[in-house]
């Protein structure tokens, strides 16, 4: 959706990155590329709906989640080391989710 929209619907293409980077982290290289090409009006309006949504969703579950984003994933790197099967998050979760401290993390919940 970047690159298929980026010289016609510049809009469409920030929504299409921004959701990109919202859902997983490594679509943020993308801004990387389009700092390079000089897509500044993309950059700026894939920023804005990501700061807007966060802001969102902020409002919605409060902020501590959004705090503690950074500390949870800078956690779950160091407890599971990136590998070459390592695509995304949700291969970490399921990683962490065969591992036994993961049945103590489930029972202190409760």
């Amino acid at each position: 959706m970047l690159f298929f929209w980026m010289s016609t619907f510049p809009f469409l293409s920030a929504i299409g990155l921004g959701l990109a980077v919202i859902t997983k982290v490594s679509p943020v290289l993308f801004f990387l590329y389009l700092f390079v090409h000089r897509r500044y009006s993309i950059l700026v309006l894939a920023t804005i709906f990501i700061v807007c949504i966060t802001y969102l969703s902020a409002l919605r579950y409060g902020f501590l989640p959004v705090l503690e984003y950074p500390s949870v994933f800078q956690w779950l790197t160091v407890q599971f080391p990136m590998g070459a099967n390592s695509q995304s998050l949700v291969s970490k979760l399921a990683a962490i989710g065969n591992t036994i401290r993961s049945n103590d993390i489930i029972t202190g919940l409760h």
